[in-house]
């Protein structure tokens, strides 16, 4: 069973093969993080042995870098063993060297699956992945409206402070109607109040009409 060592990158990959051993077959080669670089990766093994049955795949979970190469793998059946960078930092202190050899990385990495010296990291199926980035998209969404909410409500005090409090809530739906349409007091006063009370009125589905407006306006005034 031939060994491959890959070391993760995010544009490009660095692999190794390795007999049980522990010879390496021929140099170590860079492939890139694209379909055509792990077609570029099957035909290195082709010219070892035909049957991807016979290789095994070792490689850091580095990021997210490695997923799609994982994924690639996994789709065709192959063995592949994905451990944690620190069960491979033992070995790889061994090494002295004084910059990070891709090349050399990559041989270590064989070293550990051929060990066996190493345990699996439990990986997340395809569900519960697309799960993890949906939350974490949302949590993203979240703080960045919170961050532009404060911003406003910033800008609103330099600009207009008698709206604070105004409606019970800046960002409802009435606050934003109007907000859409004057963002300062002297837009809001030019506004006029039938606009406003009719702008008022539709986006507070009849609570507030001219009475409300003409409070703003007064406001504004002041």
């Amino acid at each position: 069973m031939y060994i491959v060592g890959i070391d993760i990158a995010k544009k490009s990959h660095q692999a190794a093969i390795m007999k049980p051993d522990g010879t390496l077959v021929g140099r170590s080669f860079r492939f890139t993080n694209t379909k055509q670089g792990f077609e570029f990766l099957m035909d290195k093994l082709s010219a070892v042995d035909s049957s991807l049955e016979n290789f095994e795949f070792g490689m850091e979970a580095t990021g997210h870098y490695w997923l799609n190469l994982y994924t690639w793998l996994a789709d065709k059946h192959a063995i592949v063993h994905v451990i944690n960078p620190l069960q491979s930092d033992a070995l790889r202190n061994l090494y002295i060297r004084k910059t990070k050899t891709d090349s050399v990385d990559a041989k270590i990495i064989a070293q550990v699956i051929r060990i066996g010296q190493y345990s699996e990291t439990k990986l997340a199926d395809d569900r519960m992945l697309m799960m993890r980035d949906l939350c974490r998209q949302r949590f993203f969404l979240v703080d960045m409206v919170a961050n532009l909410k404060r911003k406003i409500i910033v800008m609103m005090d330099r600009i207009f402070p008698e709206y604070q409090g105004f409606f019970s809530d800046t960002f409802g739906k009435s606050s934003t109607a109007i907000l859409k349409h004057c963002t300062t007091p002297e837009e809001i006063t030019l506004f006029g109040e039938d606009n406003l009370a009719q702008l008022l009125q539709v986006a507070s589905n009849g609570k507030f009409g001219l009475k409300k407006a003409q409070e703003l306006i007064s406001l504004a005034r002041n």
